[in-house]
């Protein structure tokens, strides 16, 4: 862990190795044994010139070396899954490992619209990932914005668990309209609402049902996409309602003892007030929403679920 963030260290301050390397009176290929994780662990002294090296500017930046030093990545996993599906949660049954929660959102997030909008290559975005998994370190990676780059990631990183979060349709779209119009919410606007913040939310509380076939139509896309590119056998897809009784199953997917995941942290960021957000929408024009966009998926993954009963608390 301390080489990965050694580098991101280094580029971040536009240092080559053998500049660095000879500022601290190392052999570039010491260096080199340190930065690929060969040498996990160095003095204290050494520690201390190579952070005088790289010139820090942040006493957290020597502290994150500090902490790394020694310590080895037990394992690599991403939990991944649209907003409010429940990545807080898994960012806090992870608490005893390095976790991480929305780490750099709102890069991934630009970095996602410039590669769409064919600014970057798959390269630099995938570049933008290598950077920032050296900058973080993490073992549990937990972020809504990832769920796009999935097969990015199933691909750089071969030795990486995947947990893909999803939840059914209309809750979740309930809890995101919610969330998203509460104030003070950090949400960017998604990509079917106008992009200024505050006219999105406006849109939604004034004029909710003609948008509402956008929000369902994106789900499906989204859910859709994202689990086409979970790589098969190191992946482990959890319903959201279901996070706390599959607590063994994320611990055998990352091979690490069930009593070291924090059972107690299991619903994080639960909603402060519940509002029946799809109440303003006609009921059959939801049913037909459902047809034309989500029963496949829903039949699939989440058996049982009847519109109907979800609808009747609305009524």
């Amino acid at each position: 862990m301390l080489g990965a963030y050694l580098q991101y260290l280094r580029e971040q301050a536009q240092i080559s190795r053998s500049a660095l390397a000879a500022r601290c009176g190392l052999a570039e290929a010491e260096l080199q044994a340190i930065e690929t994780g060969e040498q996990p662990q160095i003095s204290g002294s050494l520690l201390l010139e190579i952070s005088q090296g790289l010139q820090l500017h942040q006493a957290s930046q020597f502290a994150n070396l500090v902490q790394r030093n020694g310590r080895m990545r037990k394992f690599r996993a991403y939990a991944i899954g649209l907003p409010k599906t429940g990545t807080n949660s898994i960012f806090g049954i992870f608490g005893n490992y390095t976790s991480i929660h929305d780490f750099r959102q709102r890069d991934a997030q630009q970095h996602l619209r410039a590669f769409r909008a064919g600014a970057i290559t798959r390269a630099e975005l995938a570049g933008f990932i290598l950077e920032r998994d050296r900058s973080a370190c993490a073992e549990m990676d937990s972020a809504n914005a990832l769920w796009p780059y999935t097969g990015i990631l199933a691909g750089i990183f071969p030795d990486a668990k995947f947990i893909g979060l999803i939840r059914d349709p209309f809750s979740w779209a309930n809890s995101y309209i919610n969330h998203f119009s509460a104030p003070g919410s950090h949400l960017e606007s998604p990509d079917f609402l106008p992009p200024d913040v505050e006219t999105a939310k406006n849109e939604l509380r004034h004029h909710l049902p003609s948008h509402i076939e956008s929000i369902i139509a994106y789900w499906a896309a989204s859910v859709r996409a994202m689990l086409a590119e979970l790589p098969p056998g190191r992946s482990l897809v959890v319903r959201t309602h279901e996070i706390s009784n599959r607590i063994d199953d994320l611990a055998e997917l990352v091979g690490m003892p069930p009593e070291t995941l924090r059972r107690d942290q299991s619903h994080l960021n639960r909603a402060a007030c519940h509002v029946n957000a799809l109440e303003r929408c006609d009921r059959d024009f939801l049913r037909q929403l459902f047809q034309n966009h989500c029963h496949t998926l829903v039949d699939e993954h989440f058996p049982g679920f009847s519109l109907d009963r979800f609808l009747e608390p609305l009524s």
